[in-house]
């Protein structure tokens, strides 16, 4: 941020699910898909709860996630997908990604694994290395339905964070909400 505009934002680490900060705000964002490692039914109350308590009367809650691809959670998952190669920053050598994908429909749970491949044979960089993400799958109106349990009112639902409308082929889901009424 310009140095003008740094003592406007102030960052805390904490979890989602249980933070007091004292103080309501205007805005409060739950950016990159964050919204999606609330793994229970509980913990996304229980952060939407923060969240209400934290919001200031004419405030904005705006979060993302990711538009469920009905296609990439039927994937085997005893298959690896290929993924791209890069150059990674860390390493300063080139990986192959590849990617392993297990759903659970029951817990709405996709289990990710991340694999990198050394594609160099002259780097002292890791030959392999593995990621494990997690991420719980919502549904549209699953989504509605939590916030307005939780008391929030949906401004907007958008498709992507250029203002498209929301539509089966969006990547993602831009929720703006606000304290309902």
């Amino acid at each position: 941020l310009p140095k003008g505009r740094r003592d406007h934002f102030h960052l805390v680490r904490g979890d989602m699910r249980d933070f007091a900060l004292a103080r309501k705000f205007d805005l409060i964002s739950c950016p990159f898909n964050a919204f999606q490692h609330l793994y229970t039914h509980d913990d996304v109350v229980r952060c939407l709860g923060r969240v209400k308590e934290h919001l200031a009367p004419e405030g904005v809650f705006i979060f993302d996630v990711l538009m469920p691809d009905l296609e990439y959670l039927s994937r085997s998952p005893l298959k690896r997908f290929p993924g791209v190669r890069f150059k990674h920053p860390r390493f300063d050598a080139h990986y192959t990604y590849s990617e392993q994908t297990a759903y659970d429909p029951i817990k709405q749970l996709n289990q990710m694994w991340l694999h990198y491949d050394l594609s160099e044979t002259d780097k002292t960089a890791p030959p392999h290395f593995c990621i494990e993400l997690s991420h719980r799958v919502f549904f549209p109106q699953e989504i509605i339905a939590l916030l307005r349990f939780s008391g929030f009112s949906v401004l907007q639902c958008l498709g992507d964070f250029d203002g498209g409308p929301l539509t089966g082929e969006s990547e993602s889901m831009v929720f703006m909400c606000c304290l309902a009424s």
